[in-house]
């Protein structure tokens, strides 16, 4: 496919045989413009290729022309449109030319049209199919990504169960380990309460302890006063029995 012309109005200008043969080529496929959609447009495309004029203006600018040439054929009274218009200035000899033409030239030239008609329903038919293969293509894309989408998913959750697991078993371990740790509070618990009561007996037996060691010294005194007493005692008597 070739890119549409945009052309300046001087670029689209035509030859007196250019028009004769557009005019010409116009009336004798007037049966191809059916008013159906695209219609205009393939067979103007086929009358400005069999001109080789596709280069050099579209079907728009054709149509465009066509309309312009007949609408200022009826009013070629108007001095200024015959000159922007100028090779309109024998249409009306051309178009009793193109009447009064060989049939067998005009049956050619339709057939060459029918012809190029055909080949543009090919390649319409071309790009069909390949607009349906392009949508096939889209349709397996999607379902491939629908896939994609699906098994992603199927991963994800996948790795999400294992690392769920895998917090569970950590959760477990760290329960135990809290029930080891509660159990080795409790022995020291009890351990701390035992060393208490022995350190309260230990407190009582030093207390007792330091009474015995009290009245012991005051046993002691008691007695080294009395031993006092009786050497006293003793002296006075060895004391008379000497006198």
């Amino acid at each position: 496919h070739t890119s549409t012309p945009r052309l300046s109005r001087s670029t689209a200008r035509m030859s007196d045989k250019e028009i004769e043969d557009f005019v010409k080529l116009r009336m004798s496929n007037d049966h191809l413009f059916t008013g159906r959609k695209n219609s205009s447009k393939w067979a103007w495309r086929s009358i400005l290729k069999h001109m080789g004029l596709h280069f050099k203006m579209n079907h728009r600018q054709a149509s465009k022309k066509w309309d312009n040439m007949k609408k200022k054929y009826k009013d070629a009274e108007d001095a200024e449109v015959l000159e922007d218009y100028n090779e309109m200035e024998h249409v009306e000899e051309k178009i009793e030319l193109v009447k009064n033409s060989e049939p067998q030239m005009a049956k050619r030239e339709n057939t060459l049209i029918q012809r190029q008609g055909a080949m543009m329903d090919r390649e319409v038919a071309a790009l069909d199919r390949e607009r349906s293969l392009l949508e096939r293509e889209r349709v397996m894309m999607e379902r491939e990504k629908v896939t994609v989408e699906k098994e992603r998913a199927v991963r994800e959750r996948e790795v999400m169960e294992r690392e769920k697991a895998v917090l569970e078993r950590e959760k477990g371990v760290m329960e135990r380990e809290k029930g080891v740790m509660e159990r080795e509070k409790g022995v020291m618990e009890r351990e701390r309460a035992v060393m208490e009561r022995e350190k309260g007996v230990m407190e009582r037996e030093r207390a007792v302890m330091e009474r015995e060691k009290l009245m012991m010294e005051k046993d002691r005194d008691t007695l080294c006063r009395e031993r006092q007493g009786q050497d006293k005692e003793e002296h006075k008597m060895g004391e008379i029995s000497c006198t």
